[in-house]
């Protein structure tokens, strides 16, 4: 298995900004914890932008999974809570998405 993590919004492409927070700042640091801590690899990290469509045709061709990283931003501060996007039909990315998202329970509980 050949796995990438992708730090959402690089470049001129800086992502949500609330309370003090840019998206762009958030996603590389946390980025770099997970592919260090799963041994996946770190993509897409120069910060310039890049055309999504031209970045995810190189990504899907070298690699099976792909996590791409992105913060959401809400003026309820009751909301929380993350949500996967996967490919249609992948059965293995639907696993991956649930045990993902069971980890990330526990360890927020």
């Amino acid at each position: 298995m050949k796995a990438c993590v992708l730090p959402g919004h690089r470049g001129s492409d800086t992502g949500v900004a609330y309370n003090g927070y840019i998206e762009a700042e958030l996603t590389l640091p946390l980025a770099r914890r997970i592919a260090n801590l799963t041994g996946a690899d770190l993509c897409c990290t120069e910060d310039i932008y890049q055309n999504t469509a031209l970045r995810g045709q190189y990504i899907d061709k070298k690699y099976d999974y792909v996590l791409d990283i992105h913060f959401n931003s809400l003026p309820n501060t009751d909301a929380s809570g993350f949500y996967p996007v996967i490919y249609p039909g992948s059965i293995e990315g639907r696993k991956l998405a649930e045990s993902i998202g069971r980890e990330l329970y526990e360890t927020a509980s």
